[in-house]
């Protein structure tokens, strides 16, 4: 199981070229499907409606797959590769737990 952007770097599925992302009062949906097309990624955003429309301030140089994997550990939250339908799925950690057992 692919359970981070790293990981789908290594398997040639999301770009990891050097990014400057920087963010200001957007909602944390909107910043996870903006930093995911920079990786080459297609998102399916799994979280609480409460959660998806947190503002969120980030700001990172660096690798696209790091700075999606630290944005998505700062919100506590998690990604499952889907390999039939290659979409990341972001959900809660709650969920992610779920799913695992």
């Amino acid at each position: 199981m692919l359970n981070s952007f790293a990981r789908m770097q290594e398997q040639g599925l999301a770009s990891a070229h050097p990014s400057y992302f920087a963010f200001s009062g957007l909602p944390l949906y909107v910043v996870i499907e903006q930093m995911a097309s920079a990786g080459d990624v297609d998102v399916i955003v799994m979280i609480p409606e409460n959660k998806k429309n947190v503002a969120v301030s980030y700001e990172y140089r660096g690798s696209t797959t790091e700075a999606l994997d630290r944005l998505l550990t700062e919100q506590q939250l998690k990604t499952v590769w889907d390999a039939d339908t290659k979409n990341a799925w972001i959900m809660t950690n709650e969920e992610y737990a779920g799913l695992v057992s």
